[in-house]
C-alpha cells in the first residue's frame, strides 16, 4: 500500500530533475566557480540569434530557474530576456557593469557597479534594496558576487574590503583585505567563503583567505612574488572532492596557478606557466584543472600531482576569458580575436564561432543546450546546432537590430 506513493514520488522527482536542468546562476556556473555544468553545449556553432546591448559585454549571463536570462553591460544596463532572445525588461544601474550578477535560490537577482551600490531586483526588475559601499575613495565593483543558501550575499570593494549582507540588504559583517580585490568570492557547501587578492601594503604579495560563515578569519595564504607588477582577477575554483582550491596570479613575466588545501591553506600545488593568468580555472568531473593564460593557450593538468595533459593554442595573441566544461566533458573558450572554441577533453579543436572582439568572459550553456557567449563588441550570441541564419544574414539582421 505505502510502496506506489513512494514510488510515484521518487519518478516524480526524477522527472522534475531532469526538467529543472542545471541553470548557471552566478559566474562560473556554481557557488564553487567549478565552471562545470551538466549540461551538454552544441557539437556544432550554428547562429541562433543575438542581442546588440548598448555597452562592451565583459560578464558573463546567468540562468534562473524558468530560463529567464540576465547579461549586464558596461553601459550600466542589465537585460532581462526570455529564452528566444525577447527583451522582458532593462534595469538602468547608477554606474558601468563589468561583473556577473548572480541570482539567489528565491530568484533574487544581485549585482553591483562601479560607483560601489549594491542592488537586489525581483524576478520581474522591481528593486528590492540597494546598499551604498561608504567606505574609501575608490568603491568599485568589479568582482561577482556569490550569494548563500540562506539569502546572504558576498562582495568585495576596490576600497580593500569585503561585504556580507542579509536577505534584506542589511550588513552582517565587513572585513580588511589586500588592495583593490577583483577576484569573485566564492563558497564551499559548507558555507565557508573563500577569496583572492593582493596586498595593499605590499602589492608584491598575493593572498587568499578563508572565512567561516560567522566572519572568523579560519586561514590565510600569502606568496610574495617578488615585484610589484602582479594581478590576481580569476576566481578560486574549489574542488571539495579533493579539498583543494585553484586560483592563478599573474607576474610580470610569467604566471602562477596555485593549489591549496582547503583545510589549512598549505600549498599543494605551484605551476608556472610562461604568461600571465587572468583567467579563472574550471574543473573536469575527473578533477582536470582547465585555465586559459595570456599566452594564447589553454591549459589542462591533472589534479593530483599537477602534471599536464595538454597544451591548445588559440589563434589570438590572449586567452583572458574562463573555460567552461559541459556535461560531455567539452571545454569552452574565447580568445583575444574574439573567437569562441570548442574543445574536446583530449585537446583537440572541435568547432569556432567568431565574434568581433575580445571574449573576456566565461561561456554559458542553457538547459537545453543552446551556448551563449557575450564579447567586448557589445553583443550576446546564442549559438546551437542548427543555424538561424546565415553569415551575411547575421550581418543585416545586427545592423538592422543596431539601427532600432
Amino acid at each position: 500500500m505505502t510502496k506506489c506513493p513512494v514510488l510515484l514520488l521518487s519518478v516524480f522527482l526524477l522527472l522534475h530533475h531532469l526538467w529543472a536542468g542545471d541553470p548557471s546562476r552566478t559566474f562560473q556556473h556554481d557557488n564553487q566557480r567549478t565552471g562545470r555544468t551538466s549540461n551538454t553545449g552544441v557539437s556544432a556553432a550554428g547562429l541562433l540569434w543575438v542581442l546588440p546591448a548598448t555597452g562592451s559585454l565583459e560578464a558573463s549571463p546567468v540562468f534562473d530557474q524558468d530560463g529567464t536570462m540576465f547579461v549586464a553591460s558596461a553601459s550600466g544596463d542589465l537585460y532581462s530576456l526570455a529564452p528566444d532572445g525577447r527583451q522582458r525588461w532593462i534595469f538602468r544601474a547608477n554606474a558601468s557593469l563589468y561583473s556577473t550578477p548572480a541570482i539567489g535560490t528565491d530568484g533574487t537577482l544581485y549585482f553591483g557597479d562601479l560607483s560601489g551600490w549594491l542592488y537586489a531586483l525581483n524576478p520581474a526588475g522591481g528593486m528590492l534594496w540597494t546598499y551604498p559601499v561608504a567606505e574609501g575613495a575608490d568603491r568599485r565593483i568589479i568582482a561577482s558576487p556569490v550569494v548563500a543558501a540562506d539569502g546572504r550575499s558576498y562582495w568585495v570593494s576596490w576600497n580593500s574590503r569585503l561585504y556580507v549582507l542579509d536577505p534584506h540588504g542589511r550588513l552582517l559583517w565587513t572585513a580588511a583585505l589586500g588592495g583593490l580585490p577583483s577576484s569573485p568570492p566564492a563558497l564551499d557547501h559548507g558555507g565557508n567563503l573563500y577569496l583572492a587578492s593582493l596586498d595593499s601594503e605590499n602589492p608584491s604579495r598575493v593572498s587568499v583567505h578563508k572565512f567561516s560563515p560567522n566572519s572568523v578569519r579560519l586561514w590565510e595564504f600569502e606568496d610574495d612574488l617578488g615585484i610589484d607588477r602582479n594581478r590576481i582577477i580569476g576566481s578560486v575554483a574549489i574542488d571539495e572532492e579533493r579539498g583543494r582550491l585553484y586560483v592563478g596570479a599573474s607576474r610580470e613575466s610569467d604566471g602562477i596557478l596555485y593549489g591549496l588545501s582547503l583545510i589549512d591553506g598549505h600549498e599543494v600545488l605551484r605551476i608556472i606557466l610562461p604568461r600571465g593568468i587572468v583567467s579563472s580555472p574550471a574543473l573536469g568531473e575527473d578533477g582536470a584543472i582547465y585555465v586559459g593564460c595570456m599566452d594564447g593557450r589553454l591549459y589542462s593538468f591533472e589534479p593530483t600531482a599537477g602534471g599536464k595533459r595538454w597544451e591548445w593554442v588559440a589563434e589570438g595573441y590572449f586567452v583572458m576569458g574562463s573555460p567552461t566544461v559541459d556535461g560531455a566533458g567539452r571545454i569552452y573558450i574565447g580568445d583575444s580575436d574574439g573567437i569562441l572554441y570548442a574543445i574536446s577533453p583530449l585537446g583537440q579543436e572541435l568547432w569556432r564561432f567568431k565574434t568581433s572582439a575580445n571574449i573576456v568572459s566565461s561561456p554559458v550553456i542553457a538547459d537545453d543546450g543552446t551556448l551563449y557567449v557575450s564579447s567586448t563588441d557589445g553583443v550576446l550570441y546564442a549559438l546551437g546546432n542548427t543555424a538561424g541564419f546565415g553569415r551575411s544574414q547575421f550581418r543585416q539582421h545586427l545592423r538592422m537590430l543596431k539601427e532600432s
